[in-house]
């Protein structure tokens, strides 16, 4: 899969999640933004050009922005049925369903509140529901974006298997030093804009790599 990153000078402000219709005026409701800076953005959709299957945890207006970016099949997983559900009514979503393109994941890891969080503390069971058991529907992938719940864990899930020139993006990566410091003896960075980085994966010892998931199984971060 070739890959042209964007080099940003500045990054923006992050845009809003979704955008609400305004019904008063019967206006047309705008599609989904990712929360994420233009040069975020940027970075995402050249990421994910030209891949033929794709994961991401944690749907939104991202899932827009890969199904546009790409003409390959989207498995989408989330925590939130109702978020599922109005991510599914915008056109990109509507329409790559109706296609067979996009496959929506509903990960059962009990109640949760705002951005998917469980409202109770998860076992290593809990949490493979979301970040281990979506494999068994896409068992390998050239593109994963980790946005959601359970990141560390997600990350770690792909680093076996992703095809040969695959990558994991994750979001929010500089900011939380949890996730560097276990990420890092596991994959490269490779392209960065504001708190997104690329990540390749490096040659691993499998008994360390399953080590690490089994530590951080459960951690919903």
């Amino acid at each position: 899969m070739s890959l042209t990153l964007p080099v940003p000078e500045t990054v923006g402000l992050a845009l809003p999640d979704f955008a609400l219709p305004d019904l008063a005026q019967g206006l047309t409701p705008a599609p989904m933004q990712p929360a994420m800076s233009g040069a975020e953005q940027a970075l995402l959709r050249a990421a994910a050009a030209g891949a033929r299957s794709m994961l991401e945890f944690g749907c939104g207006g991202s899932t827009g922005l890969l199904l546009d970016a790409s003409e390959g099949r989207l498995l989408s997983v989330d925590s939130d049925r109702a978020w599922l559900n109005r991510v599914a009514e915008g056109a990109a979503a509507a329409r790559a369903l109706r296609q067979g393109r996009l496959t929506q994941w509903h990960a059962e890891i009990g109640p949760t509140r705002e951005w998917g969080w469980p409202l109770m503390a998860p076992s290593a069971d809990t949490g493979w529901r979301y970040w281990g058991a979506p494999w068994f529907s896409m068992p390998r992938a050239d593109f994963v974006l980790v946005d959601g719940r359970f990141r560390i864990a997600c990350a770690l899930s792909a680093h076996g298997r992703l095809d040969a020139e695959g990558h994991v993006a994750i979001h929010d990566y500089w900011p939380r030093r949890a996730y560097q410091e276990a990420l890092a003896p596991f994959f490269e960075v490779v392209g960065s804009a504001g708190t997104l980085v690329l990540l390749k994966p490096r040659a691993v010892v499998p008994e360390e790599l399953q080590q690490a998931i089994t530590t951080h199984a459960a951690d919903p971060r």
